[in-house]
């Protein structure tokens, strides 16, 4: 599987894997790493400090603006947007499970 790696754009095929310009991570399903942030689950999350590509299930965010679909999510530097399956992603923190870590359903910074 082709492994694509940038400090501020991530691009990949089906099934890529990121790897961040400190740490690599690779598993059956694509992961997607940001500077200091992880994310791994199911399905596959595209997780950049500034922007990221991909192709599948993979979806675009920047520093502000988030966009949310069905099954991906996307992570903004201090919001979390999704749908049938949220998470809370901060900075610095990484959570990841089959079920929304949020209590309350939303995330704040």
């Amino acid at each position: 599987m082709p492994l694509c790696h940038d400090q501020e754009t991530l691009m990949g095929d089906s099934m890529p894997q990121y790897q961040d310009q400190e740490t690599v991570m690779g598993g059956s399903m694509p992961l997607c790493q940001d500077q200091e942030t992880v994310m791994v689950d199911s399905m596959p999350r595209s997780i950049n400090q500034e922007t990221v590509t991909g192709d599948g299930m993979h979806q675009c965010l920047h520093q502000e603006p988030l966009t949310g679909d069905s099954m991906p999510l996307c992570q903004d530097q201090e919001t979390v947007m999704g749908d049938s399956m949220p998470r809370c992603l901060d900075q610095e923190t990484v959570m990841g499970n089959s079920m929304p870590v949020s209590g309350s359903g939303a995330c704040d910074g």
